[in-house]
């Protein structure tokens, strides 16, 4: 029986943590930047309004030929997420593929709404499982994680909805791991009185 006391826990392992946005566009060597010694004694060439170097054959400079037509890639942080380096199209991407991720691990753990009862509200407390490494996002910049997870019950209908009338508090922070195989994400909701 549901009570004002039950915890609902939602598990996700081995969670996707980076979502394609695109491609890596072709960079070019333009005036007053550093050429490699290769392209020593390459010429200008003006094309629109800005000066791009050209090699003998009058092509332009490529800067990073290793990278272009890669796929690019953006890394879970909510400060990257507003970054204005990102569009609204890679935006819109994020979010949808969060949305359609986290969908079959609610509609899977959860199969009815979360009761209402008079003066509770839900909160929700996020933990990551990940393995540690110099490019771990400060934890204030997963906000964006628990945001998506959230957003994504609401869809599935079995929160009812995401505002202060229902829901007042969320808390969230890492757990390091040692081995890739444990990387995962709880999230417990649990009723608080108000």
């Amino acid at each position: 029986m549901i009570t004002e006391k039950s915890i609902f826990t939602l598990e996700i392992p081995n969670w996707i943590n980076k979502v394609r946005i695109g491609t890596v566009p072709t960079l070019y060597y333009t005036k007053g930047e550093a050429l490699p010694s290769k392209h020593e004694g390459a010429t200008l060439r003006k094309v629109g309004t800005k000066e791009y170097y050209v090699d003998h054959a009058h092509k332009k400079i490529v800067k990073n030929p290793s990278q272009k037509g890669g796929a690019e890639y953006w890394n879970m942080n909510g400060q990257a997420f507003y970054s204005t380096n990102m569009t609204w199209k890679q935006r819109s991407t994020i979010v949808n593929f969060y949305h359609r991720y986290f969908t079959p691990y609610v509609n899977n753990q959860f199969k009815d709404p979360f009761p209402t009862f008079l003066s509770y509200t839900l909160q929700m407390e996020v933990i990551i499982y990940d393995v540690y490494s110099t490019f771990t996002p400060d934890i204030t910049n997963m906000w964006i994680l628990t945001k998506m997870i959230e957003d994504t019950v609401v869809k599935c209908k079995i929160l009812r909805d995401d505002s202060p009338e229902f829901r007042r508090y969320t808390g969230f922070g890492y757990q390091f791991v040692e081995d890739e195989k444990d990387r995962k994400i709880i999230v417990n909701f649990k009723y608080i009185k108000h």
